[in-house]
């Protein structure tokens, strides 16, 4: 009954994707259960994201209320399945309340920051749920699950905040995306030092904008302008360790080597 429970919570993820016009890449067994990956790389969406994340514990809710059906199952069913909407709505990544946390902070904060956030705050949470799990295993053994599912939830959520940098690129893809669609996106200019760091620089860029970076030096001289997608094709390049002004100067020499050529 479990199995059927986590089956028709994936399945509705899958049609929430299907009516949302997103293809499912494949499905994933994690000791969460099962997870539905999206094939939208580089087409981020946080109000799909939202509706695909809050899919699964809905369909938890309106078996809730289906539960009477169930005849003498009923109590456990009931039980089993507040348990899992219980679980997945923990924010934390892997999880469906990691996913939807996400896809609120990244109206305000882009992608990127917000994967960084919410992988914070997965480990924050799977630790107080290992300790807690492990005290209350004294009484029932049960408990030492959740507290294997919580050493799961931290090093998934370590590994989300390692790449979470790497959202950037998405973040870019999604805005090209909708420039295509409504002709007509907002710029913003800054003005930077030569000197700053390019993974600053990214901290700095949000979603539905495009930025431009004017470069300054100590004297507050504008010696160039770097465009987001510059610095995005520098990034695919070279790597984020670096200062925007060595940006400009690779600009500079590529365009003096197509001129030359």
């Amino acid at each position: 009954m479990v199995f059927a429970i986590l089956f028709i919570h994936e399945l509705s993820h899958v049609i929430m994707a299907k009516i949302l016009n997103e293809s499912i890449a494949e499905i994933e067994i994690l000791p969460v259960g099962f997870t539905a990956k999206l094939n939208n790389y580089g087409r981020y969406s946080y109000k799909k994201e939202f509706f695909i994340a809050i899919a699964g514990p809905l369909s938890n809710l309106l078996l809730l209320f289906l539960a009477k059906s169930f005849g003498v199952l009923a109590g456990f069913f009931i039980l089993a399945n507040m348990f899992i909407c219980f679980i997945n709505l923990i924010p934390s990544f892997p999880l469906d309340g990691g996913r939807v946390l996400r896809s609120i902070l990244s109206r305000f904060f882009g992608a990127k920051k917000s994967t960084y956030y919410v992988s914070n705050i997965g480990i924050i949470n799977s630790v107080i749920l290992f300790v807690a799990s492990i005290f209350l295993a004294f009484r029932n053994y049960f408990y030492l699950n959740i507290a294997i599912l919580s050493i799961f939830l931290y090093f998934y959520n370590v590994s989300e905040k390692r790449f979470s940098y790497y959202k950037f690129y998405e973040e870019m893809f999604f805005k090209k995306e909708e420039y295509l669609k409504k002709g007509i996106i907002e710029i913003k200019y800054i003005l930077v030092s030569k000197d700053f760091p390019v993974k600053k620089l990214i901290d700095i860029i949000t979603p539905n904008r495009f930025f431009y970076f004017e470069v300054v030096d100590p004297k507050y001289n504008v010696i160039g302008i770097v465009s987001e997608r510059k610095l995005f094709d520098y990034i695919l390049n070279y790597g984020m360790n670096s200062t925007i002004g060595e940006v400009l100067r690779t600009e500079v020499k590529k365009s003096t080597f197509n001129r030359g050529g």
